[in-house]
């Protein structure tokens, strides 16, 4: 079975947390790693082959690392949520965005699995 593979950046605690707890009766998915700061998610996004990125947002912008990350893996998926909010959105290089309005585990999961999808279409 293909597992999804799933990089964490770390810098947020709650979010870590929130995507392991998220994850962890998930038989498809696999966190391959956290990090807590934004060149050892560059760096780890490829040499773990993640699939999904997830990374913490603190406003309605998207952080400057989505961008680094698609201009570097084009075909990733990056899941940007924003606790404090209580949304986040799926980006990756197509010609939409999904924004998530309630983020709870299901919808992480949801989320995760969506943008693996079209990583692998």
């Amino acid at each position: 079975m293909h597992r999804i593979r799933i990089l964490v950046d770390g810098r947020l605690a709650a979010l870590r947390d929130a995507v392991y707890a998220a994850v962890a009766d998930q038989a498809d998915m696999v966190v391959v790693g956290d990090t807590v700061r934004e060149v050892e998610t560059l760096m780890q996004a490829g040499d773990t082959s993640a699939e999904v990125v997830v990374v913490g947002a603190s406003d309605e912008r998207l952080p400057p690392v989505v961008e680094r990350l698609a201009d570097e893996y084009p075909g990733i998926g990056i899941l940007v949520v924003d606790l404090e909010r209580d949304k986040g959105f799926a980006y990756q290089l197509r010609p939409m965005v999904t924004q998530i309005d309630r983020i709870s585990g299901p919808a992480l999961v949801a989320a995760i699995r969506q943008l693996a999808t079209e990583h692998d279409a």
